[in-house]
């Protein structure tokens, strides 16, 4: 209860009295390991998350926790191995396999990062995030038909999301058909209009088409 109200200093010594008591607890470690989170100490929240896999190197949760803080501390050459311990724990976790796949988009080897989407997409043809995390990156790389073709299919699974159309949107730009890029962007807006980001490139698309009062309305 300390811990949800961000009383970390008092949490901590109640955490410490519980690993304490009893070390092979690991939920006494993981309480350690979020107050020093809490308080910026990262290496000691580092060394909490670790003490449950120590005690028990095959516990999927312990690794899972650590490869998630690895990755809110931008650590990211670790969240790629501690992931990978999950996934060898656990081959059917699906969301650390998608962390894992953003995670090697994060480092940016891209022949992995694809690769792990598309096992997700064989198991799951219908994970829309795997859709469109891997639209995304075949966008960058130039496959644009083949990132359309999956923001199509996400699009089919749920036709209000409104970064499905975004992605579309930067996509149909890619292509230079700024016709449908505005369509897309403009669905985007229509189902969330606090899409900053769709507003922004609507504005481009506009400016690049010479509507100069229709972009700055969108800046705006």
């Amino acid at each position: 209860q300390l811990t949800i109200q961000g009383e970390y200093e008092e949490a901590l010594a109640y955490y410490k009295k519980a690993a304490e008591t009893n070390p092979d607890d690991p939920d006494a470690w993981y309480g350690l390991g979020s107050c020093y989170v809490g308080l910026d100490q990262s290496e000691d929240a580092i060394a909490a998350y670790k003490r449950p896999i120590e005690q028990d190197p095959d516990n999927a949760v312990a690794h899972f926790i650590l490869a998630m803080y690895y990755k809110a501390i931008d650590q990211y050459e670790q969240v790629v191995p501690t992931l990978l311990e999950v996934i060898r724990i656990d081959p059917d976790n699906l969301r650390a396999q998608f962390e894992l796949g953003r995670a090697y988009g994060a480092l940016e080897p891209t022949a992995e990062q694809i690769d792990t989407f598309q096992g997700i997409l064989e198991e799951q043809p219908a994970h829309v995030p795997t859709l469109l995390d891997l639209g995304t990156t075949l966008g960058k790389i130039g496959r644009l038909d083949d990132a359309m073709a999956l923001f199509a299919q996400a699009r089919t699974l749920e036709p209000d999301n409104s970064l499905i159309y975004y992605n579309i949107g930067v996509t149909y730009s890619r292509m230079n058909r700024s016709e449908e890029a505005i369509r897309a962007y403009t669905r985007a807006i229509r189902v969330n209009p606090r899409m900053a980001v769709a507003h922004y490139n609507l504005g481009m698309a506009y400016l690049n088409q010479g509507r100069r009062q229709q972009a700055l309305g969108q800046y705006e």
